[in-house]
């Protein structure tokens, strides 16, 4: 039997570009109310430690969006991985009991792969993956698991 090349599939350009947008946008707003308190133009609710917590914080949540935007779905033969996000994970087939798809935010369906030892825990990929038969069948080979 011929080995798989490895295939790897990611989020929509699109939709990367949206969430990322909204990460850096937040950022900005951010940044644009720090500049007015400092300058007087707006009326000064924090102290400059405060200012810079909050920036911090912000560019924080704008680091995470661009991270997690750039996921990435890695499978071959024997296992599936998620990478670019916080932490990569990988489950070999062997520690798969099955799929399943989930809704999250406005109804997004996106899959979740369930190992058998629920120490694991659960792999949820990322939404709006721009896949093909290639990826279809690798998930039809594993058991699809009711809600």
């Amino acid at each position: 039997m011929k080995a798989m090349v490895a295939s790897t599939y990611s989020m929509a350009p699109a939709t990367r570009r949206y969430i990322r947008s909204i990460g850096v946008t937040v950022f900005a707003i951010a940044l644009v109310g720090t500049i007015g308190q400092s300058r007087g133009m707006i009326r000064r609710s924090l102290d400059p430690t405060g200012l810079v917590f909050v920036d911090g914080a912000f560019a924080g949540l704008a680091l995470v969006m661009w991270r997690l935007a750039g996921r990435r779905v890695i499978i071959d033969d024997d296992s599936i991985q998620v990478t670019g996000g916080l932490t990569p994970r990988t489950l070999r087939r062997e520690e798969i009991l099955g799929w399943q798809t989930r809704r999250g935010y406005r109804s997004t369906r996106y899959y979740v792969i369930v190992p058998h030892d629920e120490g694991l825990g659960e792999l949820a990929l990322p939404p709006f993956l721009k896949v093909d038969a290639h990826f279809h069948n690798w998930m039809q080979s594993i058991p699809k698991l009711h809600e």
